[in-house]
């Protein structure tokens, strides 16, 4: 009785948190009363997408393991925000700009990439912000995951109302092994494209957006998400003109500078190395300074394996302990001015309550305080 209890208050323990787990499961259960639409020609396609994307994002995670701040089921949120907000969104503004602009080359190599990948930029930016406002710190591979994420959802919906699959798959072999989303979309005679979708340009946009909110203290920062999203939006309506055009005749030296659709690829393979590499640098630096908070290894935190269902749930507090003591080093490196005290408050206090509720003891400098 006492676990279950326990995992009520986890839960539905507030207001906000009753909320959010409730619209998640209905976004899931929407979700699943979808399928048999998405699969009325032939399931084939939907679950070799769904698998494609699956593959990728459990790469994403294992390689960005140690770096990341969020909480899966923020990770799912943003998965059914890019599968049916987004979509909708893009559909409610574009329909409209369809009628004034008229179909044609400036709709699908203008229009159409600045809105679905300024959709994308929007939402990571404004999770960014929001959190950075309230003392939450995400890591730079936080937002290649959730741009990752948002992107796979409008992917897998907008090839399910097509019926096809974008991705060559691993059996492509080279960069597909890494990417089976990657590759050349033959029903709509894309000719010699070979490139990103939804899901590559997504996790491209969000990569660059974490780095400009944790290189902040920098004036350039801002820099680094404007140019991931003009190479984007570039990239994406070259496609969208070799799609009309059924030939990369008339594109002249741009399909050149995109490097026959490959750049965006290359920035995100370098930017996804240089994140992990730059997080794991902050995170030693913060974590040698830090007499407060202790870390916990990784044989303590299985340990508790051992103890049933009550030891699963230390680890998921220990979890949320390490999540939250890794968000407060970026925040104090991010923003070591601090000009603004109340979201390093806000911060420290979610961490305190975190190692409470891990059993992590916690330095006799922070008890004094009290």
């Amino acid at each position: 009785m006492p676990i279950l209890v326990r995992v009520r208050q986890v839960l539905f323990g507030t207001p906000m948190a009753a909320i959010a787990h409730g619209s998640l499961l209905l976004a899931a259960l929407v979700f699943l009363l979808a399928v048999p639409y998405f699969t009325r020609d032939g399931s084939e396609e939907f679950f070799e997408n769904v698998f494609q994307h699956a593959y990728v994002f459990v790469v994403l995670m294992a390689v960005t393991v140690l770096g990341r701040t969020l909480p899966l089921r923020m990770l799912a949120a943003f998965f059914f925000l890019g599968m049916f907000t987004s979509v909708l969104v893009v559909q409610g503004i574009g329909n409209p700009l369809a009628d004034m602009v008229g179909s044609g080359r400036m709709l699908d190599s203008v229009v159409d990439p600045l809105l679905e990948e300024g959709v994308k930029a929007v939402s990571v930016v404004l999770v960014f912000w929001v959190l950075v406002r309230r003392g939450w710190q995400p890591s730079i591979t936080d937002g290649l995951v959730l741009g990752f994420i948002l992107g796979a959802g409008m992917a897998i919906h907008e090839d399910a109302l097509y019926g096809r699959v974008y991705g060559d798959g691993l059996g492509a072999g080279g960069l597909n092994l890494l990417f089976p989303t990657l590759g050349t979309q033959s029903t709509l005679s894309r000719v010699e494209v070979y490139g990103f979708y939804h899901s590559g340009w997504g996790s491209l946009i969000g990569l660059a957006v974490g780095a400009s909110f944790m290189l902040r203290r920098f004036r350039w920062a801002p820099l680094i998400a404007i140019a991931a999203f003009v190479v984007v939006v570039f990239d994406h309506g070259i496609g969208n003109f070799i799609i009309g055009q059924r030939s990369v005749e008339g594109l002249g030296i741009l399909w050149t500078l995109n490097l026959d659709g490959r750049l965006a690829i290359y920035l995100l393979i370098a930017g996804i190395a240089a994140a992990i590499v730059g997080e794991v640098l902050i995170q030693r630096r913060l974590a040698r300074a830090d007499r407060t908070y202790v870390g916990l290894s990784s044989a303590s935190v299985l340990r508790s394996l051992g103890d049933g269902f009550a030891g699963l749930l230390r680890v998921q507090t220990s979890r949320v302990y390490a999540r939250a003591r890794r968000a407060l080093h970026y925040l104090l490196w991010a923003d070591p001015a601090r000009k603004d005290a109340r979201p390093l408050l806000l911060q420290t206090l979610r961490v305190e309550a975190a190692a409470r509720a891990a059993g992590v003891p916690i330095s006799l400098t922070v008890e004094e305080k009290k």
